[in-house]
């Protein structure tokens, strides 16, 4: 018959029985319920089968490179949605809500490559554990990793685009705000910086477009 109550778990009981009779100066009888107590639970621990400990001691799981760049997207999104919806300087506004627009596509498109990402991960796995990994980077869970590397490249890459079109939008929102614009007219500096805006959207545009490719060939639509 398996032993459940372990002598570490006694000298527990004991101790916290003692410290409630003795050390908080309470009465023998909420010792003795201590005492009890600590023991029941104790036993109730070491009664559960192995998994069920281990699940109780488990550490979260690591998030992927996939989630984290994902999560990372998501958080450009928002802040380029609140930016738009704020009070902008007239010459700023279109190219604000183009950003926006091209931006909440992205990530929709993010989210099925991330998914595709995970299901290669998950494959790979698979085919490791049962031996099937072949020579090195050249067998099937190789080939899968590679494909699951150019996914989560994708996904650095529309990560860092949409950061910097962020960057850029609120940067030219203010220095045009506090310059001499009067009701919206562009000075010759001021449209520089226009045009570096329109510049960083154009690539946020190819990146997308590359990203949606990416997630049509691993996700056909059903």
């Amino acid at each position: 018959m398996r032993r459940y109550l372990d002598y570490p778990v006694v000298l527990l009981a004991v101790f916290l029985g003692v410290l409630a009779t003795v050390g908080l100066s309470l009465s023998v009888a909420v010792g003795v319920l201590v005492f009890l107590g600590t023991l029941v639970a104790g036993a109730a621990i070491s009664a559960l089968p192995d998994r069920g400990r281990a699940a109780l001691t488990a550490r979260p799981a690591v998030d992927s490179r996939q989630d984290q760049l994902l999560v990372a997207i998501e958080s450009t999104v928002t802040r380029l949605q609140q930016f738009c919806a704020g009070d902008l300087v007239p010459a700023v506004r279109p190219q604000a809500e183009e950003a926006t627009t091209v931006a909440t596509s992205a990530l929709a498109t993010a989210r099925t490559v991330a998914r595709a990402a995970d299901q290669l991960d998950e494959a790979a796995r698979q085919l490791t554990e049962v031996g099937r990994h072949g020579d090195g980077d050249q067998g099937a869970a190789g080939r899968l990793r590679r494909r699951r590397d150019a996914l989560v490249q994708r996904l650095s890459s529309t990560s860092d685009q949409l950061l910097d079109v962020y960057g850029n939008l609120v940067e030219t929102n203010a220095t045009l705000a506090t310059s001499t614009l009067g009701t919206g007219d562009v000075a010759a500096g001021d449209a520089e910086a226009l045009a570096g805006v329109s510049s960083s959207l154009d690539d946020l545009r190819v990146i997308a477009s590359e990203l949606e490719a990416s997630g049509r060939q691993e996700l056909p639509p059903a």
